[in-house]
């Protein structure tokens, strides 16, 4: 099985804090997205919990066809020191959407989290409140320590429904200047491509009590697929799909009652 080197503990870079682990889990996530996105499941009006679990099956697909010994959880719960003390009851815990984790040293505070949020650019509208929620449910998440306080890189996933990644991150980079009055320094920026998939962004961001930074990796995965065809739509919850009326076959007459 494929093993990574061990985690260093040191937090002084806000890069990488231990080597390959970041840009082999972005590999990895848009492999599974790919894999996602070749299956044409059609996304009109999912959750973005259900674009999510998706998401993580087609990761642990790939990690197996890898032989990456790698933990891939999906809703994982962060409790803090007021769970742990009583103080607050455990089901209080944020959950990150996506965790990936190779137990360095034994300790489940090292992992690589995915924060993911539905996204849409439509002008017309000017909605901005998509927008709004990847800093306010995702951004600052990170930067109040609530995941990832023990390492110095953690990961967005931006999922688009409509529009391109390149005028969504020039709105989200708008607010954080405009409307949030951070500092030019915490704006989204082009990353280098990974393969082929170069919706990769980079932002650096302090944090509330950790003397490091922390450094956001942002994946812009587009979901906007083509409508599904009458043949081929997937219900979004098959439980509740409606029953195909029932028709009803024409009675036979026995040859014995005709007269």
């Amino acid at each position: 099985m494929k093993t990574l080197p061990p985690y260093t503990g040191k937090l002084s870079s806000p890069h990488n804090p231990w080597p390959g682990l970041v840009r082999e889990a972005m590999k990895l996530t848009i492999d599974a997205y790919k894999a996602f996105k070749r299956k044409q499941r059609h996304t009109h009006g999912l959750h973005e919990d259900n674009i999510s679990i998706n998401l993580w099956r087609c990761l642990r697909q790939v990690r197996r066809g890898r032989s990456i010994e790698w933990e891939v959880c999906y809703q994982y719960p962060v409790p803090t020191e007021a769970i742990f003390e009583g103080e607050q009851i455990a089901t209080s815990a944020k959950k990150i959407d996506i965790k990936l984790a190779n137990h360095y040293e034994d300790d489940i505070e090292v992992y690589f989290a995915w924060e993911a949020k539905k996204l849409l650019n439509d002008p017309p509208k000017k909605d901005l409140s998509l927008s709004r929620k990847y800093i306010d449910d995702g951004i600052i998440r990170f930067v109040k320590e609530q995941y990832s306080s023990k390492v110095a890189d953690a990961g967005m996933l931006g999922y688009i429904l409509h529009g391109e990644p390149e005028a969504i991150v020039s709105e989200i980079n708008n607010l954080i200047v405009g409307e949030y009055h951070w500092p030019n320094s915490d704006i989204l920026h082009p990353d280098k491509p990974i393969g082929t998939f170069d919706a990769v962004y980079l932002s650096n961001h302090d944090r509330t009590s950790v003397n490091s930074p922390i450094t956001l990796h942002h994946l812009f995965l587009q979901f906007d697929f083509p409508p599904p065809t009458p043949s081929s739509t997937i219900s979004p919850d098959p439980i509740n799909r409606p029953l195909a009326a029932k028709t009803k076959k024409p009675r036979r007459l026995s040859a014995r009652r005709v007269k």
